[in-house]
């Protein structure tokens, strides 16, 4: 991944760029245990909510003294609330009775 990213990095600036195994060996390494300490406080935050499952409000604690990430991460949220809410509107719109008037909102009991 390292060498495809720096390959496209390379083409897009017109420069010769390469990564030596070793800088990919550190970054790998770094990439790791950021990862696992945003895992471990994102377990931290749930636990302390008295939660057992981690939620996404906790991820955004977790980028709180980062207001670049947390404006990334909020925006991401509101997208997949956005299509989750979408996804709801259009399976409740499947799920509702016919009805054998043609009148809209039409009380069949009258009839």
């Amino acid at each position: 991944m390292v060498e495809e990213e720096t390959k496209k990095l390379s083409e897009d600036s017109g420069t010769d760029i390469s990564a030596t195994p070793r800088f990919t060996a550190a970054l790998v390494e770094l990439v790791y245990r950021q990862l696992t300490d945003v895992g471990e406080d994102l377990e931290l935050f749930a636990k302390h909510a008295r939660r057992k499952t981690i939620i996404p409000e906790d991820l955004l604690m977790v980028s709180r003294k980062n207001n670049a990430l947390r404006d990334i991460l909020k925006e991401y949220l509101e997208s997949l609330n956005a299509e989750a809410n979408h996804a709801t509107v259009a399976a409740d719109t499947r799920r509702q009775p016919i009805s054998d008037s043609d009148e809209p909102f039409s009380d069949s009991s009258q009839s």
